[in-house]
């Protein structure tokens, strides 16, 4: 598949990144704040994340 990068929006927890962007477009509807975190939490750090902060990085398929 190819993509098309459509942004980047930058902020300084995965929790902003979570409350600005639905759920769904994670295909993680249903999902709660704290599920989404704690995952998140799997593949980056609290400590990377206070560090690093969170990159949300928006796509969308190409033709």
């Amino acid at each position: 598949m190819i993509v098309q990068v459509t942004e980047l929006r930058v902020f300084d927890t995965f929790k902003e990144v979570y409350q600005d962007i639905l759920f769904k477009d994670f295909d993680c509807e249903g999902w709660t704040m704290k599920e989404m975190i704690e995952g998140t939490y799997e593949i980056c750090s609290p400590k990377q994340e206070k560090q690093w902060g969170a990159l949300a990085i928006m796509i969308k398929a190409r033709s």
